[in-house]
């Protein structure tokens, strides 16, 4: 039996690697079950999310030998899982899910033509199979913008800074979906993705979500109350890029001040949105204009291309100017992410503080500080005592340079430290490594680590 969470081999209920428990008496019959083996490739984990017409599922990649995310086209209105997996399809339904099973490719070929684009979650391949359809995505390893608030932000609102990073980050990012003739049609707090580096990733468009909600007659309305202009209501609605304005801007308005508009269809007669700036005291009047204004009812009131939107929020804020045509191909990090070592391959560290130790596979350092890490606990700072190919104290030094935004390592050991190409590095020489490096600590490979940025952690 494998882990759903991390798809070691486990005999138990309750995953020895990484703690996670599957009750599989309390399986949803709908949810594909954990070791499920699609198009021959891809095993399934645990299901990390389901809407009103999908699933989605961890899941680990036999050719690539890594985790992925796999998307199940599931509307659950009009089917239902088969003993053998395959989907039934209500009768009278059929044309509607034929149909809506097209729009969801439309997203896979959406996605392809994005792949360039670091701000959107990365698609990985397409495969039909159990008279339905799947999409393979990069795993995010995070939470969502929503969930994010709730975890990080003690009275529900975001700070303005980082929401500025993320409206403006997203409004560049849609800047190239929309040069590609792509809508995004779902941009709420649940779909945009920040991982555990800090990046802001959109995921989730809604093709398939779309089609059924202008076609679906009698069926769940797939709409997101809040955060769908009122064009999205109706079956001939007149959908552009001031769309995704509309569904962006109230997003901030919710990340700021903690309070959701309300749904479009109760603003049509009597609109009673206060601006932002009376809820929140760190919003100029001007940059409150420009979300009321991307706010409107009336679509051709809105800003006609988020280039314009970007540029108005730019210049509430003081920023400079926005390029014409910004490529994003970096994603940026919110501020409050912090330097950690991310242990990816081996035994967990034992981290040694006043009080004890503690066992993780995320460990936070303080810039600036020379960190010693060996084999044995209380001679070094980071311990990874499950590893004897390493030196006992210390195997190497590392430190965050927060000026240089790098990571400085010295090796001392007698069995190596070494990069990801298992090329040994000098002994007694000081090497700097940009965020995102990984490292082998021992000349059995038995640790592998990664320099990162993480949010959250440690003093």
């Amino acid at each position: 039996m494998i882990c759903p969470n991390c798809f070691n081999e486990v005999t138990t209920s309750t995953c020895p690697h990484c703690g996670y428990t599957y009750d599989r008496e309390g399986r949803d019959p709908d949810i594909l079950a954990p070791g499920t083996v699609l198009n021959g490739i891809y095993t399934i984990g645990r299901c990390l999310g389901r809407g009103g017409f999908g699933i989605t599922y961890s899941a680990y990649d036999k050719i690539e030998g890594a985790k992925c995310a796999i998307k199940e086209y599931y509307p659950g209105d009009i089917v239902e899982r088969g003993t053998n997996d395959e989907l039934i399809v209500d009768e009278e339904k059929t044309r509607l899910y034929k149909n809506g099973q097209k729009s969801f490719i439309e997203e896979a070929k959406s996605l392809s033509r994005l792949k360039e684009n670091k701000n959107v979650v990365t698609y990985k391949n397409y495969f039909e199979a159990n008279n339905t359809a799947y999409l393979v995505e990069e795993f995010l390893d995070g939470v969502n913008l929503k969930r994010f608030i709730a975890m990080h932000c003690s009275n529900g609102k975001m700070d303005l800074n980082n929401a500025l990073t993320i409206i403006t980050t997203i409004s560049a990012t849609l800047i190239d979906v929309h040069s590609k003739d792509i809508l995004h049609r779902d941009i709420t707090p649940e779909n945009i993705f920040i991982t555990s580096e800090g990046y802001i990733k959109l995921i989730d468009f809604g093709s398939a979500r779309n089609y059924m909600r202008n076609n679906a007659e009698g069926m769940s309305v797939y709409i997101k109350p809040g955060y769908a202009p009122i064009e999205q209501y109706r079956s001939d609605g007149n959908q552009g890029p001031w769309s995704d304005i509309y569904s962006l801007a109230a997003t901030f308005y919710y990340i700021v001040s903690g309070v959701s508009i309300k749904p479009a269809k109760e603003r049509i007669h009597s609109d009673r949105t206060v601006p932002l700036h009376q809820l929140c005291s760190d919003v100029n009047p001007q940059l409150s204009a420009v979300i009321h204004k991307a706010l409107s009812n009336n679509a051709s009131d809105r800003q006609q291309s988020v280039e314009r939107f970007l540029k108005e929020i730019n210049e509430a804020t003081g920023e400079k100017p926005a390029p014409q045509q910004p490529q994003p191909k970096t994603p940026q990090p919110l501020q409050n992410a912090l330097p950690c070592i991310k242990i990816i391959g081996g035994p967990k560290a034992s981290v040694s503080t006043a009080t004890g130790s503690t066992y993780t596979d995320k460990i936070f350092l303080q810039p600036g500080i020379n960190y010693t890490l060996g084999r044995v606990p209380r001679q070094n700072n980071i311990s990874i005592d499950g590893n004897n190919n390493l030196s006992r104290a210390p195997h190497c030094y590392i430190k965050y340079n927060g000026s240089d935004k790098c990571f400085e390592i010295v090796d001392c050991s007698s069995s190596g430290t070494f990069e990801y190409t298992k090329t040994r590095i000098v002994k007694g020489k000081t090497y700097k490594y940009p965020v995102g490096t990984k490292l082998y600590l021992g000349d059995r490979f038995q640790t592998l680590i990664e320099l990162t940025l993480q949010v959250g952690g440690g003093k």
